[in-house]
């Protein structure tokens, strides 16, 4: 087994509804440790305080939203586990077999993002995908490289809010 498959197999689990909260749940951990986070929280020169608390406050919200997003999917009766073969599709949790699934692996972000409006439509859907797909970049950009610069747009923070605030208005308000 290769170390990456073993170290997987350690986190191997077939998610279904009742999970929804776990995931809800550390959602809303990272968005509140990115609302919260603080310069003086950042142990790192004093010169480079603001722009890494604002790299982290961006990687903390992209990780909230996946996880969010994951919660949406197995709330509404929908499986985030990737099939162990043929090309992923969006799928009900009650008609399939689980054995067809992997456990060690889930559907990524973008994956999620552009199957969203065969789960739940929102009403205002496309704004919705606009806000999901800037916490995505966020995560991925923040994740994965490093820019000591940042041309920064407000409006993307307030695309990425929109898009929380609707899945909790419309989704998950009910629970």
């Amino acid at each position: 087994m290769s170390i990456e498959k073993d170290v997987k197999s350690q986190y191997a689990k077939f998610f279904t509804e009742p999970d929804y909260p776990n995931f809800k749940f550390l959602a809303e951990y990272y968005f509140d440790l990115s609302a919260k986070l603080l310069t003086t929280d950042v142990k790192a020169p004093k010169n480079l305080r603001l722009m890494i608390r604002n790299i982290q406050k961006r990687l903390f919200i992209g990780i909230g939203t996946e996880l969010l997003l994951k919660a949406v999917f197995l709330y509404c009766g929908f499986g985030i586990n990737k099939p162990n073969s043929g090309s992923p599709s969006v799928y009900k949790l009650k008609s399939v077999d689980t054995k067809n699934f992997a456990v060690d692996n889930t559907f990524t972000l973008d994956f999620l993002i552009s199957q969203l409006s065969k789960v739940y439509k929102f009403k205002e859907h496309s704004r919705v995908v606009k806000g999901l797909n800037v916490a995505k970049v966020f995560r991925n950009k923040e994740g994965h490289v490093i820019t000591l610069w940042h041309h920064f747009d407000p409006q993307n923070y307030s695309d990425v809010e929109y898009s929380v605030i609707s899945i909790y208005s419309e989704i998950l308000a009910k629970v």
